[in-house]
């Protein structure tokens, strides 16, 4: 793109205020503290900060939020950081080791006069470090306490790893819900695709439950999972699946090629821990290990491999961007060699993050799924549901109050609510101006 070319792309973006003053604030005075790592948490505490929120991101005083180096390990080199910027302009920043005992102090400071509190790290780390949901609310009972993670809050899973690739991309459904019948290249339209939409579910639920402690003057907790929010945007295709029917697609084959795509595995930047493999007839399964250095011995234990850990080809991250493709190929095979469930069991045994790349008529079966309540119950047909929002308060599930209405249905009520008499109703029927 040329220099004036760019220029013209820059002049159709909405103008930076000049000032605060240029903008309304609709958060202004809201302390908010994060927590957070990568993208979801941080998204969510980005849009708060738009939003005019005092933003402070408590990270790591050596390494920092690891989505700071995401750039330079992919190879982009010394470029603008949109992946840290996208997520964390707006704030201010403490370097604070929550591991060591001692910062416990600082960040209890930090959420007595805090509004909210916002993290990604785990049940078990968080309980750890002392910063649970209880231990936060005694010191600050007006604190709004929000949390992410893959899988939700209940069920066996709900501290295993959870990244936007596998438990919302694929554990959720929307690979397959956009992937041609027998196509394995699951390919996320984005980084952070699941990220997004779940930092947004975090915003919005931590906006209402500011309002709920407006009126009753008691904080409460806020729970958002990768595939809750998944869930949400397909609820189309699990519903049609739940009545044995499924979405209509269409595939077109390439010119020089009849039937399926042939390529049978997609990699994530070059790292054959984070890819999509097949595991046979339209099933796959996504690995998303981004530091793979830190899985390598989870993952051989995992495939029964114990030679590869001094397997010059693969027991760096250099080696293996540098041999990929013949990892890729050796995965591949030894996945081939057992079926779908026994490849899923043999990971999350070894605690390597993945999920199989459902469809819908899974979705609906799965018990993170059914655990958590992400599927309610619609009040006048049993057999029925309807998709849950993503966000959850307080540990509660959402429940559906009533079936929607027909036209008009309370038009009545809502009028007289609003003090008209049945005289005035009736004429406003009379002219047509309601039903």
């Amino acid at each position: 793109m040329t220099e004036d070319a760019t220029d013209e792309v820059h002049s159709l973006w909405s103008p930076r205020p000049t000032s605060a003053s240029d903008t309304e604030l609709m958060l202004e005075g809201v302390r908010v503290v994060e927590a957070g790592e990568w993208l979801m948490v941080p998204s969510g505490a980005n849009v708060l900060a738009q939003w005019g929120a005092d933003v402070i991101k408590v990270e790591h005083p050596l390494r920092g939020d690891p989505m700071r180096g995401t750039l330079r390990a992919s190879g982009f080199g010394d470029v603008f950081n949109f992946y840290s910027e996208q997520c964390n302009h707006s704030k201010r920043s403490l370097g604070l080791d929550l591991s060591n005992p001692r910062s416990r102090a600082v960040l209890l400071e930090l959420i007595g006069d805090a509004d909210v509190f916002i993290t990604s790290f785990r049940e078990s780390a968080r309980q750890g470090w002392g910063i649970t949901y209880k231990d936060l609310s005694e010191v600050n009972p007006r604190l709004v306490y929000a949390r992410s993670h893959g899988q939700g809050q209940r069920g066996d899973e709900a501290d295993h790893p959870g990244f936007d690739a596998i438990s919302y991309w694929a554990r959720g459904g929307v690979s397959h819900a956009v992937t041609a019948p027998g196509d394995t290249n699951r390919l996320m339209p984005a980084g952070g695709f699941g990220d997004m939409s779940g930092g947004f579910a975090l915003a919005s639920g931590i906006a209402a439950a500011l309002y709920r402690r407006e009126v009753t003057g008691r904080g409460g907790l806020i729970d958002v999972s990768l595939l809750g929010t998944a869930l949400w945007p397909m609820w189309e295709s699990l519903e049609l699946a739940n009545v044995g029917a499924s979405m209509p697609r269409t595939q077109i084959p390439p010119a020089d090629q009849q039937g399926p795509a042939r390529r049978p595995i997609l990699l994530y930047m070059r790292n054959p821990l984070g890819g999509i493999y097949p595991l046979g007839t339209d099933q796959s399964v996504a690995l998303m290990m981004p530091h793979s250095d830190r899985y390598w011995t989870q993952f051989c234990d995992a495939v029964s491999r114990p030679d590869l850990l001094d397997d010059a080809r693969f027991n760096t991250f250099a080696a293996r961007d540098a041999n990929c493709e013949e990892l890729a190929l050796m995965i591949h095979a030894m996945f081939s060699a057992w079926t779908a469930d026994e490849v899923v069991d043999r990971l999350f045994r070894a605690g390597c993050p993945h999920s199989r790349c459902q469809s819908g008529a899974e979705i609906i079966r799965d018990p993170q799924v059914l655990a958590n309540g992400y599927l309610m119950v619609h009040p006048d047909d049993p057999k029925m549901f309807v998709v849950a929002n993503p966000v959850q308060y307080n540990n509660t599930a959402a429940t559906v109050r009533s079936a929607a209405p027909e036209v008009g249905e309370q038009t009545e009520e809502i009028l007289l609510g609003l003090g008209y008499s049945w005289d005035q109703i009736g004429d406003l029927k009379s002219a047509g101006a309601i039903t």
